[in-house]
């Protein structure tokens, strides 16, 4: 049963991740209007080229994931984690304050996006959460031009706290879907016992009238030796 219910999660959860991964697809590349605002030309180009190619694989992915086995839970981490991965050093890379507010706001419709499409355990959520945290920490010690507190004023927070939210936000549905299922292969599994046990019943009774035939003969034969007669049979 604990199989089935893993079987069934996953078809129903593979079509959130596989609307994810093509709207990360889709996008991704289209978030660059953004990124022209935000970062010099240099910096811009190597960031579009790079966002192209990101689509470019989350693309062979879906179309190559029966042939590589590819699960739907990866078709929803992998576009996250990419995005997540430029997007984080981006935030090292622009040049105003201005430029950092709109960039934390385009990089907080991802977590919105994922909280809304995605369906993983909360582990996998917490692990995507330290993953942004470290890759932000990074690039903001090697590269960064603003104070830690200036970088939480300016958006960081913000981004962070979406974060947070959509750990809640997927697990709030992950459990939701969880439950229905296990809801449903309970009811079906009552189901069957119900059907078994009146199986069960339905057989006794068809053998204890076989025995109860073989016990007495049949009426004819007693009409035939003697008229105006019945069989009165009370079992205890």
């Amino acid at each position: 049963m604990i199989n089935d219910i893993k079987s069934e999660l996953e078809k129903r959860t593979g079509k959130y991740h596989l609307i994810a991964c093509w709207v990360g697809i889709i996008l991704n590349p289209i978030f660059l209007i953004n990124d022209n605002q935000v970062l010099d030309p240099t910096e811009f180009n190597q960031i579009a080229i790079s966002k192209i190619l990101v689509s470019l694989l989350l693309l062979m992915c879906i179309i190559y994931r029966d042939k590589f086995n590819i699960s739907y839970k990866t078709l929803g981490i992998l576009p996250v984690c990419l995005i997540c991965f430029f997007s984080s050093y981006m935030y090292s890379e622009v040049n105003s304050i201005d430029a950092f507010q709109m960039h934390s706001f385009s990089y907080t419709t991802l977590f919105l996006g994922a909280g809304m499409l995605c369906l993983w355990e909360v582990k996998v959520s917490i692990i995507i959460f330290f993953y942004n945290l470290f890759i932000i920490a990074i690039w903001q010690y090697l590269y960064g031009e603003l104070s830690i507190t200036e970088f939480f004023i300016n958006g960081g927070a913000m981004t962070i706290s979406a974060s947070v939210f959509m750990i809640f936000l997927i697990n709030i549905r992950y459990t939701l879907i969880l439950n229905n299922i296990r809801s449903e292969f309970g009811l079906k599994e009552a189901k069957e016992i119900i059907e078994l046990k009146n199986e069960e019943i339905t057989s006794s009774i068809k053998y204890a009238e076989r025995i109860q035939k073989a016990i007495l003969p049949p009426i004819s034969v007693f009409k035939k030796h003697f008229e105006n007669t019945f069989i009165f049979y009370l079992p205890k």
